[in-house]
């Protein structure tokens, strides 16, 4: 039987977090391009890990709940989950991440705007 210790298991954690941050920055760049600028890869990823660490405190966990997240980001600025269309969404405590991306994008149709 393999056997990985808390150690190998933190340092794969760390990799796979690493990878899911480039993802995300290519991501952006790709849907956004020349948003992020001049930013090196470090730079890069640290913002990306920055928007992955705002995103979990809304429940926003897997990859493609955090792009979305980013997009929101992007197009209505940092503080949208405090916004007076977003927060009654982002601060319901009873939905689920989906359910929150959902009711965004209802909410956002209702505007013509699609994600």
């Amino acid at each position: 039987m393999i056997r990985i210790t808390s150690v190998q298991m933190a340092i794969l954690d760390a990799a796979a977090r690493r990878e899911g941050n480039r993802r995300l920055a290519d991501y952006i760049d790709a849907r956004f391009p020349g948003i992020l600028g001049n930013l090196n890869t470090e730079e890069r990823l640290a913002l990306a890990e920055s928007y992955r660490m705002k995103a979990a405190a809304h429940e926003f966990v897997n990859d493609d709940q955090i792009g979305y997240y980013m997009d929101l980001v992007v197009m209505y600025g940092p503080s949208f989950p405090s916004a007076p269309w977003f927060a009654p969404i982002m601060s319901d405590s009873a939905l689920h991440a989906y359910q929150k991306l959902d009711a965004i994008r209802a909410l956002l149709a209702e505007d013509g705007v699609t994600l």
